[in-house]
């Protein structure tokens, strides 16, 4: 938190998307929050990770990402930051598992709606 990587990543988006509207001064910021994002992303993709306490490293990335996405043409390749984040999702392969609801005779006919399910984790 101490660099403001996470802060960055939200200005820098913020500033990608007026574009032309952030005027001359926008543009100069826009351009030393590039340099800054590419400075701290690790080497996985991730962004947020570069002090010793970790700044938000999923929503400094996700916005880092989205930002890149509204600039043509690519200001840096995100193809390892959208790998970073894919990680780190609730899956299986990360010890998330949505569980298998139980059986209860006749409950299909009563039910109208979908039943919601509780992703629970299989990590100790």
């Amino acid at each position: 938190m101490r660099s403001g990587q996470s802060i960055t990543a939200l200005i820098f988006d913020t500033l990608a998307m007026l574009g032309d509207r952030a005027g001359p001064r926008g543009e100069a910021a826009f351009a030393n929050a590039v340099g800054f994002i590419r400075h701290n992303l690790n080497a996985e993709g991730g962004l947020g990770l570069a002090d010793d306490v970790a700044d938000y490293p999923t929503y400094a990335t996700a916005l880092a990402l989205r930002g890149a996405a509204r600039r043509k043409p690519a200001i840096f390749d995100t193809s390892r930051m959208i790998s970073w984040l894919e990680n780190r999702q609730f899956a299986e392969h990360s010890g998330w598992t949505v569980p298998t609801p139980p059986t209860v005779a006749g409950a299909s006919e009563r039910r109208s709606s979908p039943r919601r399910t509780r992703v629970t984790s299989t990590c100790r």
